[in-house]
């Protein structure tokens, strides 16, 4: 998925928790999981989905109005 930004497009920052996406970006990106869910992952699923209880896992990525940034979770192991 590609933001159309050519000026530099995500902060690499390890003291930001999630990974904050500009709105079109994450709509984006969550059309494209639709389409592949199932695909290969670059990322572990401990960079991108947290477990909170037995049934319970949640995004570690958001939507963002700003400039996107990848989050220490994503990092993690890197």
């Amino acid at each position: 998925v590609q933001t159309g930004r050519t000026d530099g497009n995500i902060i690499i920052d390890s003291g930001t928790t999630l990974t904050l996406l500009e709105q079109n970006f994450y709509n984006d990106l969550v059309a494209s999981v639709k389409e592949v869910i199932g695909a290969d992952v670059i990322l572990k699923p401990e960079n991108v989905v947290v477990v909170f209880d037995n049934n319970l896992s949640c995004l570690w990525i958001a939507p963002y109005k700003g400039v996107s940034i990848f989050g220490n979770r994503a990092q993690v192991d890197f």
